[in-house]
Formats: C-alpha cells, sequence, structure tokens
C-alpha cells in the first residue's frame, strides 16, 4: 500500500491518478478483459489472463475525462505491476490486478482508500511501532534492502507464507483459503503464489488438494463487495470437509442488489475455474462448471515470496539449533 501511495504522487506529493480516473481504468480494463471466459458479464474471470495497458488510454491532445496523461499511465503500470526494490528491481509485493481500481464503477470501493485522498502512505504505524519502535520514522527514508530485511527478521509472525504444511496435514487439519479477484487491499495473487508454493512442496495439486483448496472470486473485492457473487457458506464447506471427509468441490456465490439475488456463479477450487456450458443465463450458477485448462497457468513472479520464506527458513532453523543447544 505504501509503494502504491508513492506511485499515485509526484516529488510533492500531489495526487496523480484521481478518484474519476480509477473509474476510467477500471471500465477500460473491464472493457479489454471481461470477455476473455467467454461470458461478457463485467467480470475479470482471472486478472492474470489480462493483457489490459493503461497506455492505451493515453490522451491524443488535451487531458480529457476518458483519458490518461503520460505520467498517469506511468502511475498506473506501476500501481499493476506492484512495489519493486529501487536498487534490484525485485518484485517487493504482488501490484493490485485489473478490475479492482473501482470494482463496479465505484472508487470506494477500490483504490480510494489507500492512495487517493489521503495526505501520507496509510498504515505507517505498522513501521513507526511495530517495526521500528520510533514514532518519529520518517517513511522518505526508508530503504528497501536493510529496512525491509529488518522487519522481515523482526516480525516473523506477519507472514505465515510456510510452504511446508505436512504437519498440518498428517494431524487431519484443513485449509480453505479464499480471495477476491478485485480486492482493493490484498491481491488474490497472494494466496496463488502461497497455494503454488504449498503445491511445490508437497508434490503437486493432487497431493495438496486433499487438505487444501484455494478458491477466487471474479469481481470480489477485500473479502466482500464488489460486482461479483461475493456471498459464499465458506464455514459449512469446511466444516463438512472436517468432520465428513467431503471435500468442497466448488462454492456456490451469490450476489445482490438492494438485498434481492441477482447473480450465482460457482467458486471452483484452483486451478480449476468456472465456465460457462453456453446456454442460458450467465447470471445462474447451474449454467457453469468447473473445468481444468482451456487457460495457460501464469508463472507469477514470487521471488516475493520466496524472499519472505528464505528468512522464516533461517529463524526455524535458527530455534531448533537454540533448542537442541539448551
Amino acid at each position: 500500500m505504501t509503494g502504491s501511495w508513492i506511485a499515485n504522487h509526484d516529488e510533492k506529493g500531489a495526487e496523480i491518478l484521481t478518484r474519476a480516473k480509477l473509474v476510467t481504468l477500471n471500465k477500460a480494463a473491464i472493457a479489454a478483459c471481461d470477455a476473455a471466459d467467454g461470458v461478457s458479464d463485467g467480470l475479470i474471470a482471472d486478472p492474470r489472463q489480462c493483457r489490459f495497458d493503461p497506455g492505451t488510454l493515453l490522451c491524443k491532445g488535451a487531458e480529457e475525462g476518458g483519458c490518461l496523461t503520460a505520467v498517469q499511465v506511468a502511475a498506473a503500470r506501476k500501481i499493476y505491476a506492484g512495489p519493486r526494490n529501487l536498487r534490484s528491481g525485485e518484485a517487493v509485493f504482488p501490484g493490485w490486478d485489473p478490475g479492482s481500481e473501482a470494482p463496479g464503477g465505484d472508487p470506494k470501493l477500490g483504490w480510494t482508500a489507500y492512495i487517493v485522498g489521503q495526505p501520507e502512505p496509510v498504515r505507517l504505524e505498522l513501521w513507526k511501532y511495530w517495526a521500528f519502535g520510533d514514532p518519529g520514522f520518517d517513511w522518505h527514508g526508508f530503504d528497501f534492502d536493510r529496512d525491509l530485511a529488518f522487519a522481515d527478521e523482526k516480525m516473523p509472525n506477519m507472514n505465515a507464507v510456510d510452504p511446508d504444511l505436512r504437519r498440518f496435514r498428517d494431524r487431519g487439519g484443513k485449509l480453505l483459503m479464499y480471495f477476491g479477484w478485485a480486492d482493493n487491499v490484498s491481491s488474490a495473487r497472494l494466496g496463488v503464489d502461497y497455494y503454488e508454493s504449498v503445491a511445490r512442496r508437497l508434490g503437486g495439486d493432487r497431493k495438496t488438494q486433499d487438505f487444501f483448496r484455494l478458491f477466487l472470486a471474479p469481481g470480489m473485492g477485500h473479502c466482500q463487495g464488489g460486482p461479483g457473487p461475493d456471498s459464499f457458506d465458506a464455514v459449512s464447506a469446511l466444516d463438512q470437509w472436517v468432520e465428513q471427509g467431503l471435500a468442497p468441490a466448488q462454492l456456490v456465490a451469490t450476489h445482490r442488489t438492494n438485498g434481492l439475488v441477482d447473480r450465482t456463479r460457482p467458486l471452483c477450487p484452483y486451478p480449476q475455474r468456472a465456465a460457462w456450458n453456453g446456454s442460458g443465463s450467465v447470471d445462474e450458477a447451474a449454467n457453469f462448471a468447473c473445468v481444468t485448462g482451456g487457460w495457460p497457468r501464469p508463472a507469477s513472479d514470487a521471488a516475493w515470496l520466496a524472499r519472505v520464506q528464505e528468512i522464516a527458513a533461517t529463524q526455524r532453523r535458527a530455534s531448533v539449533g537454540r533448542l537442541n543447544a539448551n
């Protein structure tokens, strides 16, 4: 969030992208990527398949409401790409995905809370009080090598990213994780990158999905909200899995407008996706099936995760060494 705020402000602290420009970006991203799954429903089924470039909105002349200046295009590209180490260029954290700018055309559901109308980066208290214990911490001097490593090592409990879940699995644990693809706080790629790391560690999807399933909701914001179906009973699904051994093959999600259900859609365990059967309403879950394949499975730029996991592994080894020494 801090990196995105910096990307959206010039050297004097003035905003680059406004609320209105977030709506412009969202409309263009949806127009470019909505139909990639064969259904025009106002949702981006998987933003990783989206090749939207904000440069297509570059103003041809004077700035207007429906276009972006060169500076605004550059800011948008940085936000989508996510923060990077200024020295090495390495990804520090996933960026926000196309479709999350202003879900459903509402900037309040998108990036507004973190990069528009804020006098400084939000959640600086994390760095001031938790990481550095310094109320006077000045974020302008943040060092991506020294300070990030310091925070990762001091607060390992903030990074629950250990991919070796064998002990959890072996004692009967079940993990049901979900993200919204239009999340304006934590990109769903956090969940995808973590799932992929667990699958690599444990031998592939089949072995992983015996106890760990990830569900991704197109058009859903942070835990809820947005134009996509965002209401589903994950607790009952998890309870049936644990108590009855019935692994969730899908979660049926609903979307409501003014309290009335106007769309349902199955959420499928990753890497499966919901595919329309070609007939019937695209607003009814019964007309979709969970399928595998049809789309490439993009390789994630998960250097950020590998870095944090290595720090955590080093700390675990050190802890074991201290225990053995005692």
